[in-house]
């Protein structure tokens, strides 16, 4: 009998291990969660209503931070372990101490994005025109940067190279902002959500009209653009590139009467010509972040935080069988498929 039941505990570890690629951290907060960012792979921040900004140190337990404001907090972004910031409606807050005490900046008009490439430089858009920092968001310096209305989208790949959109065009720097160059894309449908590069040529963009999305890709430092993939029904709110082929994207389906709004997660290894839906349940997601291949976490609705140690890829089992001789047990296991798999536990 003992024999039996150390076989049945071995099968459940194991299928449960296999399973889970995206599993639920306790968030410790109701609050809806837009944004999550990491310095490294055990210490992130994720924010999101109600001025809420939660933080772990060892990438499992979160603890609530004093923000200093009640707005919605849309995004949040560190560089290290200690600076990073946030934003909501017109305001800037900033920490040098990795959220143990944030500062509040006003801005005379709301904030619609920024980004930071370093603990001094970063841009930030709003009311149609960019703003430029060396000193960590304490002053800001309006750019000489083109009229084509607001700009949702900036981002940087470092401190002279950097991209900013809105649904009919895009405009690009190669001087740290002094001089921004326009490129009409008139075929962007829809609200920009997020804008990635990797390096100066490649990057992609994503973008929702209603009841659908697109993610579109660049190879010549966004000059063109072609689609590569468009999906009804369903919204993309984050994208997320480790590099010009592993890439991830977030969001959520359309709910319905009978149907349940679902988080879902998207990924490629291959720059993103083709893609898989490993993750796909009840609960919208809004943001991703990647610390590497195989680390990373997603937010969203209710609190909602999924955290995947294996890039988020199943391992496929198809043949288990475990056999006791004894104190000798002889575990045997088949899969289909791995990626990046390291082991079973």
């Amino acid at each position: 009998m003992k024999s039996c039941v150390t076989i049945i505990l071995i099968v459940f570890a194991v299928t449960f291990s296999l399973d889970a690629q995206w599993f639920v951290q306790s968030s410790g907060t109701v609050q809806n969660l837009n944004s999550v960012s990491f310095a490294n792979s055990t210490t992130g921040w994720a924010c999101g209503a109600n001025g809420q900004i939660i933080k772990t140190t060892d990438g499992f337990n979160w603890s609530p931070q004093t923000s200093g404001t009640y707005n919605n907090l849309k995004n949040i972004q560190f560089i290290d372990s200690d600076n990073g910031w946030a934003f909501g409606s017109n305001q800037l807050l900033r920490t040098t101490n990795g959220g143990t005490n944030w500062s509040v900046l006003n801005f005379s008009s709301p904030i619609d994005a920024f980004h930071f490439v370093s603990g001094n430089v970063g841009w930030l858009t709003a009311n149609g025109g960019i703003y430029k920092t060396t000193d960590g968001g304490l002053t800001w310096t309006s750019q000489n940067a083109v009229n084509i209305g607001y700009l949702e989208s900036i981002f940087s790949i470092n401190e002279n190279y950097g991209w900013a959109t809105n649904m009919i065009a895009l405009i690009k720097t190669t001087d740290g902002g002094n001089n921004w160059v326009p490129y009409p894309r008139v075929f962007f449908t829809g609200s920009p959500m997020c804008l990635k590069f990797v390096n100066t040529l490649t990057g992609w963009f994503s973008h929702n009209t209603l009841g659908s999305y697109v993610v579109s890709k660049t190879t010549d430092s966004g000059v063109t653009w072609f689609d590569q993939i468009a999906e009804s029904f369903k919204y993309i709110e984050c994208i997320d590139f480790l590099n010009s082929s592993t890439g991830y994207a977030a969001g959520y389906t359309m709910s319905g009467p009978t149907t349940p709004e679902k988080g879902i997660i998207k990924k490629t290894t291959d720059g993103g010509t083709t893609w898989i839906e490993p993750y796909n349940e009840v609960g919208g997601l809004s943001s991703i972040f990647m610390v590497n291949e195989l680390i990373g976490w997603a937010v969203g609705k209710d609190g909602k935080i999924l955290k995947t140690v294996n890039g988020g890829l199943p391992v496929e089992l198809v043949g288990f069988t475990a056999n006791v001789n004894k104190n000798i047990v002889n575990l045997n296991w088949s899969t289909t498929t791995e990626t990046n798999n390291k082991g079973f536990q």
